[in-house]
């Protein structure tokens, strides 16, 4: 544990010869904003990659579904500081990099885009 402060905790570490953080952000987008402008502000370059709990607006998905997405809208307005519209692009190569991951743990994945 590199850090805590409240319900920010923060990990790092070494995963097959990569650095890797690990990061509590708290409740929020406005939480969520506050930690990655501080890690950027650590370290560079840096890839973010949330992984949580959220809504979903197709009725397909259900509670406790695995789900990866292509790009996600989010309406809470404070993606909007960073992503005019609403919409975060995800990358190709993270994405397949989740897929591979959820592949090798057997995982059932629901694919959605907004």
């Amino acid at each position: 544990m590199r850090r805590q402060n409240r319900e920010f905790l923060t990990y790092t570490g070494i995963y097959q010869n990569i650095p890797v953080s690990v990061m509590a952000t708290g409740i929020g987008a406005a939480a969520s904003a506050i930690a990655i402008v501080e890690a950027v502000n650590c370290v560079s370059p840096v890839t973010f990659m949330r992984l949580g709990t959220c809504g979903a607006l197709q009725e397909y998905i259900e509670v406790g579904d695995l789900v990866i997405t292509e790009s996600a809208w989010c309406g809470e307005k404070t993606s909007e500081c960073y992503f005019p519209g609403g919409i975060v692009p995800g990358r190709i190569r993270d994405r397949a990099a989740l897929k591979e991951a959820a592949t090798a743990l057997k995982c059932d994945i629901t694919w959605a885009s907004p």
